[in-house]
């Protein structure tokens, strides 16, 4: 799925190539995004990276670096993977809070929405049709609906509840969680690497607008004409002190960006130790300890029954093999059966050593009577 999406969108790039602004810059800038958005999204898309990689190795390193680093490298991988994401998985999902509830009020559905979905804001054309639109465009609010409000979602609930098995939840509801978590994840990175494409190398101005806040008035990267008329007062006075002393405010914006920055990592490391200091859950009374007795005889039923279940489809391969074997008139192997040895209790001698000592006792009479004749 991942090579799919890959080269979708390598298709798209030889065809239509970076979108470029459609017209000459002017210089006046806008403020796209503040601080404490861009923080956040940095925050965000640096978790979701970390996330995804060691998913993926969770997932399918032992088909992609099992046989290219053995056994010990990919368990090793593996150990560092499934740590990173238990414990980066919280700081994602506030990072989603966050981002959710900072970016809401621009991504409501609007009327000119369909407009630009009817032409799709004119991405497929090479004369640089543009389709206004508000701060964010039908495409951008489907990532923010459907990506990080609806998969976002799905991967963090289910992750919650892989990640705290102490939570009482039953093994069917994990397997299930697993599943979800998965297929969610899956189809969440193949939908942020189309976002990434576009605010990278897809469109002009969009990563410059996400890493410094500021865009110029026709940057292609989307700065609507509402924006423009609402930055005309504090907006165009900030931007041309940016443009006067240019040096001063970069320095003066590299403080705030690591200002905020560490008021971000300090408030993961505070939620990540409150989050650890959670109390456990509550004991069960007499209704919930019959229920999750209930539950466990399920569970264990279900376990017997998958068990016979994988027997008889194991004897019906055998005799499925045996058969074949003899229709082609080749000599039928014999199973070989296996005895499951009771564990020895502690202590006590191996039960071939006294197998040994009698068959020593049977030989020492012959050997004497060798010796007599």
């Amino acid at each position: 799925m991942f090579a799919f999406a890959f080269l979708v969108l390598l298709a798209f790039f030889l065809y239509r190539g970076p979108i470029k602004v459609h017209g000459a810059p002017t210089g006046r800038l806008i403020e796209r995004f503040n601080a404490v958005e861009r923080t956040t999204h940095w925050v965000l898309a640096i978790s979701f990276v970390l996330l995804s990689l060691s998913g993926i190795m969770i997932l399918w390193g032992k088909h992609i670096v099992l046989p290219w680093l053995g056994y010990t490298g990919n368990s090793w991988l593996t150990i560092v993977s499934k740590n990173l994401h238990n414990f980066i998985g919280p700081l994602f999902i506030f990072s989603v809070v966050v981002m959710a509830l900072l970016f809401l009020k621009d991504n409501l559905p609007r009327s000119y929405d369909i407009d630009w979905l009817k032409k799709f804001g004119g991405m497929f054309s090479k004369t640089g049709e543009e389709v206004p639109s508000g701060r964010f465009n039908a495409g951008e609010k489907m990532v923010y609906w459907a990506g990080l409000l609806g998969l976002g979602a799905a991967v963090s609930i289910t992750g919650l509840i892989l990640d705290f098995p102490n939570w009482n939840q039953g093994r069917e509801l994990m397997q299930q969680a697993n599943v979800i978590h998965a297929m969610a994840a899956v189809l969440f990175i193949c939908l942020i690497m189309g976002h990434g494409y576009l605010g990278t190398i897809g469109m002009q101005g969009a990563y410059r607008a996400m890493r410094d806040g500021f865009v110029d008035e026709t940057c292609g990267e989307g700065a609507p004409r509402d924006l423009v008329r609402r930055s005309e007062g504090r907006q165009a006075l900030r931007a041309r002190s940016a443009r006067q002393c240019p040096t001063r405010c970069r320095r003066r914006l590299m403080r705030t960006n690591v200002k905020v920055a560490t008021l971000a990592i300090a408030l993961a490391v505070g939620c990540g130790a409150a989050w650890a200091k959670i109390p456990p859950p509550p004991p069960l009374d007499e209704k919930g300890k019959a229920a999750a007795e209930e539950k466990k005889a399920k569970d264990a039923a279900a376990a017997e029954k998958a068990k016979a279940d994988q027997t008889a489809a194991e004897d019906r391969a055998v005799k499925n093999f045996q058969g074949n074997m003899k229709k082609a008139g080749k000599p039928v192997p014999k199973p070989v059966p296996v005895a499951a040895a009771a564990p020895a209790k502690p202590g006590a001698a191996p039960a071939a050593a006294p197998a040994k000592a009698d068959e020593k006792k049977k030989e020492e009479p012959k050997k004497s009577d060798a010796k007599k004749s």
